[in-house]
């Protein structure tokens, strides 16, 4: 075979892969952050386009040996409302984040924005857990 009927074939299978591997997203992740008074670190991955796909990841002070730690919070479509988000710890599913038959889970997010609107420049939540309720400001990256 000669080296220009090599280099045609060897031109057509990179061109295939290419276009079969290389599928746009369907969604864009804007990305937002923000720390809390209280030394709390919120990372808000959110997915335009494709909200199931957003998540929050509350991470505490390190104090002493402690690191700190660092929890996941994924979307529940079935509690999120026109004007706000619900977020519940895990990582996948709806409903995840309601055990024992529907009562609120132990921690949960709530933001005050839309899961079909624009994403804003500054997000506003309130993360609930067994010590209370801190509210903060996320900002957009």
């Amino acid at each position: 075979m000669s080296l220009l009927k090599s280099s045609v074939i060897v031109f057509a299978i990179s061109a295939f892969a290419v276009t079969a591997f290389a599928e746009p997203k369907a969604y864009d992740v804007v990305k937002y952050s923000g720390k809390t008074a209280d030394g709390l670190t919120i990372a808000f991955d959110f997915a335009d386009g494709y909200p199931q796909a957003s998540e929050i990841k509350i991470t505490t002070p390190a104090s002493g040996k402690d690191k700190g730690t660092t929890t996941t919070f994924a979307l529940d479509n079935d509690s999120s409302g026109e004007d706000s988000m619900y977020f519940g710890p895990g990582r996948t599913g709806v409903n995840q984040t309601k055990p024992n038959g529907g009562k609120q889970p132990p921690e949960f997010v709530v933001l005050q924005m839309s899961m079909d609107g624009e994403p804003q420049n500054k997000v506003e939540g309130v993360y609930h857990n067994a010590r209370g309720e801190t509210k903060f400001k996320l900002t957009k990256r």
